[in-house]
Formats: structure tokens, C-alpha cells, sequence
């Protein structure tokens, strides 16, 4: 019998415990569902109450420590990078730290676990350290692209010569959406034929049979229409949008209301802004809530919204993961046509499509969907679409991308 291949996946972003709540976890499903074909190892940043080593559904998690006491570890710390690195100088000045310990970790764990291929999640920095890596110790090196790495390159005077480095060393490329495919490409200057396979749902913890009157019942929640918002509280996810929409989807409809579930830098500022345009009252900010306790609130919404933009740095959502959870729990989403969300979204079928920062038409839109839409019918064909997406489906093709790498 043939020995399971060793996959190193390396990222930078990993729950830090069961049901954390702010961290995303599309990372942990795939490779979860990855060990039904290979032993898999993981190595991502440690994180303050963190485990440093711990085995957690067939998978070995390694945690590398860069900075002490490890409650001052700010890099790669509750909601990402990309938002740490903007807080302030304290978390740049730990990011060489952060590379010298994840490369030494990388280094050894190639080593002492005999890899046969290394999985790494955005460009940079883990997609320079797997090309590096793969020049060095001849380790087959898939990279997994998402949005947040391939802007910061499009940005940096150097990303070019950087981005090309990076892909003429790794033996395959996925995409999560045909957006970052092409923007993969614009920064090369070429087709690099990468796969494109968004991030996957579990479809047996988000599902469509729940009783949306006894949720609301049990959640204190009295509206006859209920919005959903889910994701980190920056700009790209354009909830600032979807705050000022409110004012006018309640000069028509006083028995609506949204629930915003996320939090970030820019909680206070929407705050206020609901407060100060007159609809504090029918948004309800709750915070991050235990990833186990999601379901529950996509049961007892109607529609879950999706205002995502091109913000001012130019950058934008890759695939939005919380898509395919309403998919999943049978709720139709309104979402922008940006970035891949139109890889899934089907007008009309699955859910709808709107212009970006455009708070008029997004009020249009959810009147006419609560007002006069089939949900029920367009809530069946979004269960319908999300089974595409199942861990198990994803992570099958993507053992199918694996294999052609290891060749």
C-alpha cells in the first residue's frame, strides 16, 4: 500500500481555537478536508492562549512563536495581517521576527516530517518563502492565492519582478475566483493558467432546515424582515453602504431590521453613523459570535446582504466565504458585482446583483426582494448551488491540483 503524501500547508491565518469566533477558518475546512487523502501539517503564526503543537482533527498544527511574552504578538493576532500591520508601528517592527521564525520553523519541519509538497495560502509572505523553498529543497510548492497578498504586490514598485519570482517557482496556482486569476496574470504579464476553486462550506453545519420563527423567538428578534451582515468591520466589505441603504429601506418599511455580526476598526465609525442618520434603531451591531453559533443567525434571516467594494487602496474581496454559508442555509443574498461574487451569484436564481457603493440602488433592491421576490423558491436554488461547494467536493479537486503538483 502506497504512504499518504506529507502536505506542509502554510499560512498566516489559522483558527486559534475551537469556535473562535474572529479568525477566518477557511483554511482549517480545506485542510480538514484534505486529510481524507494525505497526512497534513499545518504551520501558521502563534497567537496569544494559543496551543504551540497540538493535533486537532488529523491535522498537526505547529504555531511559531516571533515575538515575547507572546501576549504582545501582534502580526497575524485576531483579524488578520493586512489589518495589524495598519495599526501602528509596533506590529511592523515585529515582522522580521515574524519571517526569520516561520522560515527556521518551515526549514525543519520540511525535515523532520519528510514534506512532499508545500500548500501556501496567499502570495505574500507565504507564497515567497514556499518559492524559495521549492529553489532550495526541491519541494513541490502549490500556492493558494487569495485577495489580501495579491494587492499588496499590485501596490509595491518591486511586486512585478516579486510576483514573477513567486510563480515561476511553484509547480501550480489556485485561484479562488476568476478576479484574482486575472489579477494574478495582470501582475505576471502572462496566463499563468491557475485553477480556479473558490473556498468551500460545510453544508452539514450550515443548512436550510431551521425554524426561522422559533430563532427569532428565542433571539428576541420581533421584526417581520430580517437582514443579515457577516465579516470583519473594514472597508473593502462595504457596510458603510449598507448602513446608509437602511435609511431609506426604513422611510418605507418600519418592520425590517439588520443584524451586523463582525467587528473591526471601523465599528465605532458605524456606530455613529447609524446613529446619525436615524437608523440606530433598526441596526443591531452584536460583535463576533462563536463561529458554532452562525447558523443560527443566517436561519432566522431573510436575506443576507454582501455590499462588498473596491475601497480607496484599490483592493477587494477575493471570494466572500459568508456567500456560500447563506448559500448553504438556503438564504438568497444580495451581493455587489465585484471581485468573484458573480462566479456564484445568479441573478435572480440564487440571489441578486447590485452596483458597488450605490446605497439607492441596494435600498431598490431589498424593497423589491422582501416586497414581491419567490425567497422560498430562490432560497431552494441557493441550497442547490451551495452543494458545489461542499468541503468534500472542494477538497476532492483540490487533492486533483495536488497531485498533478506532486508529478
Amino acid at each position: 500500500m502506497k504512504r499518504k503524501k506529507n502536505i506542509l500547508v502554510l499560512t498566516s491565518t489559522f483558527p486559534r481555537w475551537k469556535g473562535d469566533p474572529v479568525t477566518a477558518r477557511f483554511v482549517y475546512d480545506l485542510a480538514a478536508g484534505l486529510t481524507k487523502y494525505f497526512n497534513i501539517y499545518v504551520l501558521c503564526p502563534h497567537t496569544s492562549g494559543a496551543k504551540v503543537h497540538e493535533t486537532i482533527e488529523n491535522m498537526e498544527v505547529f504555531r511559531f512563536r516571533y515575538f515575547y511574552p507572546s501576549r504582545f504578538e501582534q502580526v497575524s493576532k485576531g483579524e488578520g495581517m493586512t489589518a495589524n500591520l495598519r495599526r501602528g508601528l509596533f506590529p511592523k517592527l515585529q515582522v522580521l521576527p515574524f519571517l526569520i521564525s516561520e522560515t527556521i520553523t518551515l526549514v525543519l519541519l520540511i525535515g523532520r516530517r519528510d514534506i512532499d509538497l508545500i500548500n501556501t495560502h496567499w502570495m505574500i509572505p507565504q507564497g515567497f518563502l514556499g518559492a524559495v523553498t521549492r529553489r532550495l529543497f526541491k519541494v513541490p510548492h502549490l500556492m493558494t492565492v487569495h485577495a489580501a497578498g495579491i494587492f499588496a504586490l499590485m501596490r509595491f514598485p518591486l511586486g512585478r519582478p516579486i510576483g514573477k519570482f513567486i510563480v515561476s517557482r511553484t509547480d501550480d496556482i489556485v485561484a479562488v475566483s476568476s478576479y484574482i486569476k486575472a489579477r494574478i496574470d495582470d501582475l505576471v504579464g502572462y496566463d499563468t493558467h491557475a485553477t480556479i476553486l473558490p473556498m468551500g462550506v460545510n453544508t452539514q453545519k450550515f443548512t436550510a432546515n431551521k425554524d426561522k420563527t422559533s430563532l427569532r423567538k428565542r433571539h428576541g428578534i420581533k421584526s417581520k424582515y430580517v437582514l443579515l451582515f457577516v465579516g470583519k468591520l473594514v472597508p473593502k466589505k462595504g457596510l458603510t453602504y449598507l448602513t446608509e441603504a437602511m435609511q431609506y429601506v426604513t422611510r418605507k418599511n418600519k418592520d425590517v431590521e439588520l443584524i451586523v455580526i463582525g467587528g473591526g476598526p471601523l465599528r465605532e465609525a458605524l456606530t455613529e453613523q447609524a446613529t446619525s442618520i436615524g437608523v440606530s434603531q433598526y441596526v443591531k451591531f452584536l460583535g463576533w459570535v462563536d463561529n458554532d453559533k452562525l447558523p443560527e443567525y443566517y436561519g432566522l434571516s431573510d436575506v443576507v446582504i454582501v455590499p462588498s467594494i473596491v475601497d480607496a487602496r484599490g483592493e477587494t474581496e477575493g471570494m466572500p466565504v459568508v456567500i456560500q454559508e447563506a448559500l448553504a442555509s438556503g438564504r438568497p443574498v444580495i451581493a455587489s458585482r465585484v471581485s468573484g461574487i458573480p462566479d456564484v451569484i445568479v441573478e435572480g436564481y440564487n440571489g441578486w446583483l447590485i452596483k458597488e457603493r450605490d446605497p439607492l440602488e441596494l435600498s431598490n433592491k431589498i424593497e423589491e426582494v422582501l416586497r414581491s421576490a419567490d425567497l422560498e423558491t430562490v432560497g431552494a436554488n441557493a441550497v442547490l448551488t451551495a452543494r458545489k461547494y461542499d468541503w468534500s467536493e472542494t477538497a476532492k479537486k483540490f487533492k486533483e491540483v495536488i497531485d498533478r503538483a506532486i508529478k
